[in-house]
């Protein structure tokens, strides 16, 4: 699946229900036994793909080429869509706001006597890889 029709999917409601209609919804009653690790091959480009756990928290690990787009393997669509569906991206973008509004916080605190550095992301737009990408930069000036 492209990337831009992953995110796409993910990102709008009804596009989700619509999926979860054609391919039936994810077991939830049944824990998804761990699985052998293996490395698979984008099959446009044959390069290994990243493997990644879904919003780094939902347990469904998917594989990535940058160039090709999302592998998806049996369930891993119907579970990937289950967490979102569950509210686990809102939890995960309200956890990165609070997240950097600490360590905005302490940059804040640190700077005290310096000068003023005021952060906020509150009605910002920011998205959670720009959340991603403020505290990582706050991270490495804190830490």
């Amino acid at each position: 699946m492209e990337a831009e029709a992953f995110t796409a999917l993910c990102s709008s409601r009804e596009e989700r229900g619509a999926v979860v209609n054609l391919i039936g919804g994810a077991d939830t009653t049944q824990p998804s036994a761990p699985a052998k690790v293996r490395y698979v091959a984008c099959p446009v480009c044959k390069k290994i793909m990243n493997r990644s756990n879904f919003a780094h928290r939902s347990g469904v690990v998917i594989d990535t080429c940058k160039g090709h787009g999302v592998w998806l393997e049996a369930g891993e669509l119907g579970r990937a869509l289950a967490f979102i569906d569950s509210g686990g991206l809102e939890k995960l973008r309200e956890e990165q706001a609070h997240d950097i509004a600490e360590a905005a916080a302490r940059l804040e605190k640190l700077t005290n006597g310096v000068g003023s550095v005021r952060i906020s992301i509150a009605g910002s737009g920011l998205n959670a890889a720009d959340d991603t990408l403020v505290r990582r930069a706050l991270e490495h000036l804190l830490f």
